[in-house]
């Protein structure tokens, strides 16, 4: 089995050396040496730039909709398991706690540049490496844009026709509103990092 490898990322001015399994420690090639840096420059950036209390706040609505996710669906399952009683009905707060996770954990992604990339050609292809980071970001930008757009049109169709949800038979716009306010915070972090060149 080959032995495990670890990097570390010291505070800025530090070396970046990688720690392999035979004990010993060696630099990281230049182009991964590199790359480190941007993402520590990044990061930096976004503190100066008032990005840290946005990320805390990013992390906090995370921590809260899972927290909550969690104990609806365990309530669920312990007291279907132990009564005949159904929590069915809480379905429909599980799936808007999910959608507002998933923005919310998007965003504080893009700010951070922790999305999965396929950097496969973009590092092997001298012109793609820097027109690929800001078609990506382009792209992104053109799909939560629509996103918001078209959002913002269900939610005022399901306030316009006073929609209500199917098991609790509250205004559907309650939860469809978050998927248009979620999308614009996106499209905010993503026109922020195009601005600050972060790409």
């Amino acid at each position: 089995m080959a032995p495990r490898e670890a990097t570390f990322l010291p505070p800025a001015g530090g070396k970046v050396f990688r720690r392999g399994g035979r004990g010993y420690d060696s630099p990281l090639p230049s182009s991964q040496e590199g790359k480190l840096s941007k993402q520590r420059e990044m990061m930096n950036s976004n503190k100066k730039h008032g990005g840290e209390k946005l990320a805390a706040i990013e992390r906090g609505l995370m921590a809260v909709s899972m927290g909550a996710l969690c104990l609806i669906t365990m309530s669920n399952v312990l007291v279907r398991y132990f009564t005949n009683i159904s929590f069915a009905f809480t379905e429909e707060i599980s799936i808007v706690l999910m959608v507002i996770m998933t923005l919310v954990g998007a965003s504080h992604a893009f700010a951070t540049r922790h999305h999965i990339a396929i950097s496969y050609f973009a590092e092997r292809v001298s012109f793609l490496r820097k027109i690929a980071p800001r078609l990506a970001t382009g792209c992104s930008l053109l799909m939560f844009g629509l996103l918001t757009f078209f959002g913002a049109r269900m939610a005022w169709d399901d306030y316009d026709f006073e929609v209500t949800s199917p098991s609790l038979g509250v205004p559907q716009w309650w939860y469809s509103i978050w998927l248009p306010i979620l999308s614009a915070l996106i499209v905010l972090r993503l026109v922020g990092m195009l601005r600050r060149g972060a790409p």
